[in-house]
């Protein structure tokens, strides 16, 4: 079916005014839905208004596709933000430190091992182990609860000290958000192990790294590979909205165990000898720290970089024919626009391409949109799975350190970078990062 022209996202043009700090603003419109919802945020510099999707004023019919349209698979929810990224922290494969992993992964150093599970060649009936990105020597032994408890406590570690941020600084730590991004199950056998997560997860990591983050303030987030962008859009929210002063993101996964590995060889998604269309699995953790410019300047924090807005959109699984892939791709790249208006020039993109062909097709559906635009055009492409693996629900964040990282290291590197996430639920979420 044929879409409609969806053009820019809808611009509500405001008068200027003079309020002091705190201070209120009704804004009217000619037409307004009801229950329609509107935010006024007085900081101390610049008036912030939050439209929230859902309960938006009526707009022209050219710019309703964006929110509502029949031929979307779901409405994208975009929050304009901007946030010091004044924390990193990453434990992989190529690197026990986010300064050694990012310069690992500029260069296209890769480790690649095999895996304690094998598969069997039709031809001469032998069977041979899957490649994968395991953390040898580093998660050797460690199952369950107690991998992912192991792997976000090293990411968390080496947060604390790229930040030079004290554990035991109880004023700030409980003024702090944690969200933690993981995968959803993947199994039906694996709902118990889920449970122990949303139990467990957060409370043993801050009980490890003895951060006095209150309960309150936890979540664990399931979505998968899009769950860090996905946090990150609800910390900007809690920040905005003075909950918390700051949030701590952090995504950690392993597709390398036995169960997982058993789930992905059933589904035909292991790259084996036999298939080379597939993903390498791998497991890591990374971490973020978020913050208003504002509280980076007062504690004389210097920012890795900014995070400047974020789009999320949910969307079809399970992919088949070629007609729902390039649905998919439609909406990854109606996502990605969004976003990416936002922003006068796109220099670097950090995607979530693993080597499967689906996310192949859906990219380059993408592609064949996102090439007509101006702010896109000469963009360099990264893809971190191609010296990690699939890292699952750790991607978004090493995705960001990566970014933000090249910003540091590279001065030539340009100002702005846009990273797309894809879970495999169908949810779709892209963010813009740029230099501080």
């Amino acid at each position: 079916m044929a879409q409609p022209d969806e053009g820019p996202a809808p611009l509500f043009p405001l008068r200027r005014v003079e309020l002091a700090s705190g201070g209120r603003v009704t804004l009217e419109f000619t037409e307004q839905i009801a229950g329609a919802s509107v935010e006024v945020l007085v900081p101390e510099r610049n008036i912030e208004v939050h439209l929230f999707p859902g309960d938006l004023p009526l707009m022209d019919r050219r710019f309703r596709p964006w929110w509502s349209s029949p031929g979307m698979l779901s409405c994208p929810s975009m929050a304009s933000i901007r946030l010091a990224i004044t924390g990193l922290g990453l434990v992989s494969t190529i690197g026990n430190d986010v300064v050694s992993a990012c310069a690992s992964l500029r260069a296209g150093i890769t480790r690649p091992a095999p895996l304690d599970f094998q598969v069997a060649s039709s031809e001469d009936l032998s069977v041979e182990a899957v490649m994968g990105h395991p953390m040898v020597g580093v998660t050797d032994g460690f199952t369950g609860l107690g991998l992912y408890v192991h792997l976000a406590s090293l990411a968390l570690q080496d947060l604390l000290a790229y930040g030079r941020l004290d554990a035991r600084d109880v004023r700030f730590w409980r003024d702090t958000a944690l969200f933690v991004g993981t995968s959803p199950v993947r199994d039906e056998e694996q709902e118990d192990f889920q449970q122990l997560l949303d139990e467990h997860l957060c409370a043993e990591l801050v009980r490890r790294a003895g951060l006095d983050i209150p309960p309150e303030n936890r979540r664990r987030i399931a979505l998968g590979h899009a769950s860090v962008l996905s946090a990150a859009n609800e910390a900007a929210e809690a920040v905005a909205r003075g909950r918390v002063r700051r949030a701590l993101v952090l995504g950690v996964d392993s597709l390398v165990g036995e169960d997982e590995l058993l789930w992905l060889a059933s589904l035909r998604r292991l790259k084996t000898p036999e298939h080379a269309v597939g993903l390498m699995p791998g497991e890591a953790a990374a971490a973020i720290l978020l913050e208003s410019e504002t509280e980076a300047r007062l504690r004389q924090a210097t920012p890795a970089g900014l995070l400047t807005a974020v789009t999320t959109g949910a969307g079809e699984s399970e992919l088949g024919s070629r007609a729902r892939i390039a649905q998919q791709g439609l909406h990854l790249s109606r996502v990605i626009e969004e976003t990416a208006s936002r922003a006068t020039r796109i220099h670097a993109v950090y995607g979530d391409l693993n080597g499967e062909e689906a996310r192949a097709r859906e990219w380059g559906m993408a592609l064949v949109r996102l090439s007509q635009m101006t702010q896109y055009r000469g963009a360099r492409e990264y893809w971190p799975a191609t010296c990690m693996g699939d890292t699952g629900a750790a991607s978004g964040a090493i995705a960001m350190a990566l970014a933000c990282r090249n910003f540091i290291r590279n001065p030539a590197s340009g100002d702005t970078a846009l990273i797309w996430s894809r879970a495999d639920s169908g949810v779709v979420a892209s963010a813009l990062v740029s230099r501080a």
